[in-house]
């Protein structure tokens, strides 16, 4: 008999979908501080990875240790509650679609990527049978190999639902139970790693985010440096008209964002994380793909949508484009 996934007496059942940093990361600390309310499983992107019995985690204070992994089976998906998305966001249609038949309706969905645009790209049926919330990370976390990740920086996690599960005829959809789902998650995941917070109007933290990713991520990319380095004096006139082109394209979908208060945000993370190599930086650097078109390009979509000009971030998301491998 399948476990029923609605009784809240048992433990929770995670399934972190993706073997990247972020992914490793979430598996580290779900395990260790969620041992007695959670079950973990990790679904990896190939069956070769299914072979790997353990990985090596660094923590921000250089203890190293190594973490048995537990691979996702097809029980734990049709058991999950919680799935975290910790993959790239071009991946995240393709990681869905790969698991829409294992997976019960009542499974909260967790978007943990950089940029926006996905949601758009997902199915209505997944929309209509799932609640989706977006994780916003700010820890820093590398890959030293590819089973060896260290984390590079302590922060925080901004956590709102995107999609509520309301059209499932299954799942009371009153305000109590929303609550509570809610909350519970938050709790869940701040166990695992403080602090986790939850936002009931997540978009403007997410504008905020993309702002920021806007500016670090195709600039250090794009000259080849770390986070800290944009903070030169030849860099300030592009980043202004970076977030000006953000924030009126915002503007223009309902979100109002300041400049003022933008920019000592970009300069707080780009001194806060000034030796870290961006994820765009460290895609080019490893010829891999960026997430350029849910970045920089995502505003210029919008900009085209709206008969908005966005010269500057459209220019950067054609130049980080051009740089792709084929």
């Amino acid at each position: 008999m399948n476990k029923n996934i609605n009784n809240y007496n048992e433990k929770d059942n995670i399934v972190i979908v993706g073997q990247g940093a972020i992914g490793l990361l979430w598996y580290k600390h779900v395990k260790k501080n969620c041992h007695s309310s959670a079950n973990v499983s990790l679904l990896t992107s190939a069956k070769k990875h299914q072979n790997q019995s353990a990985f090596t985690y660094t923590s921000f204070s250089n203890v190293t240790e190594n973490i048995k992994i537990n691979h996702t089976s097809e029980q734990d998906l049709k058991c999950a509650n919680i799935i975290m998305l910790c993959v790239k966001s071009y991946q995240i249609r393709s990681a869905i679609d790969n698991i829409s038949l294992s997976i019960q309706p009542q499974s909260q969905l967790v978007l943990c990527h950089n940029g926006m645009g996905t949601l758009a790209e997902l199915p209505e049926k997944i929309k209509q049978e799932h609640s989706i919330y977006t994780l916003l990370i700010t820890h820093g976390c590398r890959k030293i190999e590819t089973w060896h990740i260290k984390h590079t920086g302590i922060g925080q996690c901004d956590l709102g639902l995107l999609v509520d599960k309301i059209n499932n005829p299954q799942v009371h959809a009153h305000a109590k139970t929303k609550t509570h789902n809610n909350s519970r998650l938050k709790n869940l995941l701040n166990s695992a790693m403080p602090k986790v917070l939850f936002h009931e109007n997540i978009m403007e933290k997410q504008w905020i985010k993309l702002a920021i990713n806007c500016v670090i991520n195709p600039i250090t990319a794009l000259n080849n440096i770390d986070n800290g380095e944009v903070l030169a004096d030849k860099y300030s006139s592009d980043i202004e008209k970076i977030l000006r082109e953000i924030i009126t394209v915002a503007t223009a979908c309902g979100i109002n964002l300041i400049y003022d208060e933008l920019i000592v945000l970009v300069k707080t993370v780009a001194k806060n994380t000034g030796k870290n190599c961006s994820s765009m930086r460290s895609d080019i650097l490893n010829k891999q793909k960026t997430e350029v078109d849910y970045i920089n390009g995502y505003i210029h979509k919008l900009g085209l949508e709206f008969n908005i000009a966005t010269p500057e971030n459209s220019n950067l998301w054609q130049q980080i484009s051009a740089l792709h491998p084929a």
